[in-house]
């Protein structure tokens, strides 16, 4: 697993270089955000290397709904056996600093790649030349294959976007992340059905900014996306603002594919 690298100004990790959290030594930050960080660990039993997500918040400081998300992310990877998919091998969500210890996988976000294409925000690149496009298919049709997996399982993932679609070294995808994720078989799917929107706002289907509801359909949609701005090197709806982007998806208002 992998998450955007560090930034200036961004707070403390919730750890140290060597520092022990059960069986797990951490080696190096991969990446942090607001809620904690993910670091490059070793399973002192096994041997082996792990990405181990580390909370900054104790869970006893943790909301109960929070701590619920977090319990049921580790519940939906555990079900989730599938190659392109990153995998949790173990949960500790008590104590000073919950953590997550996940595979590691070597690679890129596809989000990355596309930052690396466009130094200059206010000029986009062009789309990409129909010999640069043949390399991306294989890439999506493999991760349309995963996300059809989990929701053969009755999961969906609900954010999914180029930075949770990382490139492995041999070019096949794996889906991270799959914490906004609903298990349509569970009962207790009242934690994502408050009315709350979940996700990332362009990437989202019409359907779920109107309020009409989400199934495996939304990930499809996002999917979509994610390769039309992978090929055209810009996204199919955009906005100066949250709710100018929100009124152009919903009323599949596109400059972008109207020209």
């Amino acid at each position: 697993v992998l998450i955007e690298p560090p930034t200036a100004g961004a707070a403390s990790p919730a750890a140290e270089d060597g520092e022990r959290f059960g069986a797990y030594r951490t080696i190096r930050l991969l990446g942090q955000g607001g809620q904690g960080a993910v670091w490059l660990a070793e399973d002192t039993r096994l041997g082996r290397l792990v990405a181990l997500k580390v909370l900054s918040i104790p869970a006893a400081e943790m909301s109960t709904a929070r701590v619920e998300r977090l319990r049921r992310e580790a519940q939906t990877l555990a079900r989730l056996d599938h190659p392109c998919i990153c995998a949790i091998y173990e949960a500790e969500l008590d104590g000073r600093h919950p953590y997550l210890a996940m595979r590691y996988v070597e690679g890129e976000t596809l989000a990355s790649v596309l930052a690396q294409r466009q130094p200059d925000p206010s000029r986009p690149p062009p789309p990409l030349a129909p010999k640069e496009i043949a390399p991306w298919l294989p890439f999506f049709a493999r991760a349309a294959e995963t996300l059809h997996a989990a929701h053969e399982l009755g999961i969906v993932h609900r954010d999914v976007k180029p930075g949770n679609l990382m490139r492995a070294p041999d070019g096949s995808p794996v889906v991270l992340d799959f914490g906004l994720a609903r298990d349509l078989e569970s009962t207790a799917v009242s934690l994502t059905q408050s009315g709350e929107l979940f996700g990332t706002l362009a990437y989202m289907a019409p359907e779920v900014l109107l309020g009409r509801g989400s199934d495996r359909r939304v990930d499809v949609y996002a999917l979509g996306v994610a390769l039309f701005e992978t090929l055209a090197n810009q996204r199919p709806f955009v906005g100066a603002t949250h709710a100018a982007l929100r009124r152009a998806i919903e009323i599949g208002e596109s400059s972008v594919l109207s020209g």
